[in-house]
Parts: structure tokens; sequence; C-alpha cells
């Protein structure tokens, strides 16, 4: 005679063993956790850094990029395991400042780094991906020395680092392996097609990015002032004909290219020789 196994301890048995075989299965092993390392000045926070009266504005400047606080929520809604940190070579005094800046600008920082010297800022990069196992995107500018700073983070962790994207402010060339962006749309564009944001996520960051500059589609007319909040009244120009940073973008399927030219005008509206 067959022994009767009762219901629930049958239910129990059987869950556990497929519970155990999914996390078994290579098939069905989740990634690590993605962790989104960013500069604030110039990448998040419209800073510009080189001079002295914006920097003493900036301890009280609360201007954030049109589209980056998008952005950095559609990295953490693609799993709650995901997190954002903020490694910045600002002054701790600026701690309560920046607080207010992320507040206000909805922008949900896990962590905050502010450094003080750019010379710590280093360390405390490689510090936070050699003590974890997740996978980590490196968001920074030009204005000082993240691609430098980031290309030796690539090097010391070529596993670890799935991408690194750059603000083209100053319109240099970038190390290898790192991509350029005016906009947050480029960043969620090359995202999506990676499959680290979901699909929709560039023509959402895009839809925002219009609203806050109240364009409709196929409006010509952006004001100056609101417009230097998508790209900065500092930007550099690259040589005519050879911008790198729009040129990349056109190439990833599902770009919009009425919104990249539209960048485009912006950009060669806004930037200087």
């Amino acid at each position: 005679m067959i022994p009767q196994i009762p219901l629930k301890l049958a239910t129990r048995f059987v869950l556990t063993v497929i519970s155990c075989a999914l996390a078994l299965s290579p098939i069905a092993r989740q990634a690590e956790a993605l962790t989104v390392i960013s500069d604030l000045d110039d990448t998040i926070k419209i800073t510009r850094v080189h001079t002295l009266t914006a920097i003493l504005s900036g301890t009280i400047g609360r201007d954030v990029f049109i589209g980056m606080d998008d952005l950095t929520r559609a990295f953490q809604k693609e799993s709650s395991r995901n997190r954002l940190l903020i490694v910045s070579g600002s002054p701790k005094i600026l701690t309560i400042p920046v607080y207010r800046l992320l507040v206000e600008n909805d922008i949900r920082a896990d962590e905050i780094f502010l450094v003080g010297k750019s010379e710590k800022k280093l360390s405390v990069i490689l510090n936070l991906v050699a003590n974890t196992e997740d996978e980590f995107i490196l968001i920074g500018d030009d204005q000082e020395r993240d691609p430098e700073f980031y290309e030796k983070t690539q090097k010391a962790f070529p596993n670890k680092i799935k991408a690194v994207y750059i603000h083209q402010v100053r319109a240099q060339r970038l190390p290898q392996g790192q991509r350029g962006f005016y906009t947050a749309y480029e960043v969620a564009l090359w995202e999506a097609s990676e499959g680290r944001l979901g699909r929709h996520v560039p023509s959402e960051v895009q839809t925002q990015i219009e609203r806050k500059l109240d364009l409709n589609p196929g409006d010509r007319s952006v004001s100056r002032r609101v417009s230097e909040r998508l790209i900065p009244e500092w930007q550099k120009c690259f040589p005519k004909g050879t911008d790198p940073v729009l040129s990349a973008a056109a190439k990833v399927p599902g770009a919009d290219m009425k919104y990249l030219k539209r960048v485009a005008r912006i950009v060669t509206q806004n930037c200087e020789p």
C-alpha cells in the first residue's frame, strides 16, 4: 500500500524542488544587479565647473539637465536591485544643497559620495566596484577627469564595467570603449539596445525631454534659455561634419532620427567654436 502524503507537505516539496532547480539552472539564473555610478556636476547638474562664478552659484543652483532625472529612475525601475550611486568631486560642505537638488528633481540616489578632491574620486570608484559582484554603468562628463578615471576602472574591471557614457561638453576625443552623449536619450537608446533597459524607455525619456522643453512634434522654435537645460551654452563644437555623438547614436536600431536632428540643431545654435 502506497502511503499518502499530506497535500500541504507534497506541495511544499514540489515548490522546493522547483526553486532549487531554477537556482541551479544556468538559463534561469539571474544576472547580478546593475549599479549606475554617476558624476554630478555637468553630468546631472548644470554647473560649468571651470568657472569660479559657476562654482559659487553651483552651491545653490538647482537645475539639472533635462532628461537625466528620467534616465536615472528608468535604471532603478528595471529592477529593485539596481542602484544609483553619485560620486562627485564636490566638497562635503555641499552635502545639504546636493541632497536638496536630488530630492527636488526626484533623483533617487542610493548613496552619495562627495570626495572633495578629484584624486580621491578614482579610489572611491575602484573600491565600490571591487566590493560587489554587481555589473556597472559609469556616467560622467569631459569637463574634468571622468574619461581618465573611468578608463582606469574599465581596465581594472573589464568584466564588470558594461558601459561608459561621457557627456561631451568640451568635444574632446574619448578613450576607446567610451560613448559620448549630449542628452539622456542617447544613453537610454544605447542601454535599450544592450537589453539593460526596456525597449520602451528611449521613447519615454524622449517624450519627457520634449515635454519639459515645451516642444510639440515638428516644432522647431526652442528658446535659448530653455534649450540650455538640454545643451549648455558653453558646449564646444566638433568640427563641422565630424560629430561622433549623433552619428553613432543614429546607427542604433530604433533611433528617432527626427529627435536626433532636433538635438543637432540645438547643438549648432548653442555651441562655441
